[in-house]
């Protein structure tokens, strides 16, 4: 099992392929906080993506107790919740936010952004590295922000 936080869910639900994640992990736990956050935009792909998860079961969502250490103003809700989610399960993180990572690593938490789902994903052999490449771009198409640098050492990795 793998914790998410909302944004790598926006990004590959926003190009269909959210399904990444179940491939990549076989199971999800979003904090409901994340949950809230996506279904302000019911109509959205990457909400109709998440419900299909839900009811396909590999997308779990629950109620997590912030720790005590996240009881800060510098982190939006979501991210204290799937940060103290994935310190609970003693699970990997995925999140993009620089500063939640840091908030992440603080307390033990093992934390990746929406990348190391693409690299999984290509090194399982569920893409190919022309498909991994193609599907950031649509991702950035979309609004996915990475700088130069974390581009080229994705195109490295992969």
């Amino acid at each position: 099992m793998i914790v998410s936080n909302s944004s790598p869910i926006i990004s590959l639900g926003t190009v269909g392929r959210l399904e990444l994640f179940q491939k990549c992990f076989q199971e999800v736990a979003i904090p409901s906080g994340v949950y809230d956050e996506i279904s302000m935009k019911r109509d959205s792909p990457e909400f109709i993506s998440l419900q299909k998860g839900i009811e396909e079961r590999w997308i779990k969502v629950e109620k997590a107790e912030l720790l005590p250490t996240l009881k800060t103003n510098r982190l939006g809700n979501g991210e204290k919740e799937a940060i103290s989610l994935a310190a609970k399960h003693k699970s990997i993180l995925v999140i993009d936010d620089d500063s939640a990572k840091t908030y992440a690593e603080i307390v033990g938490v093992e934390s990746h952004g929406t990348l190391y789902v693409l690299t999984r994903a290509k090194n399982k052999g569920f893409l190919s590295r022309s498909e991994a490449i193609h599907l950031l771009g649509r991702m950035m198409e979309a609004g996915f922000y990475i700088s130069t640098l974390v581009y080229g050492k994705f195109l490295e990795e992969i």
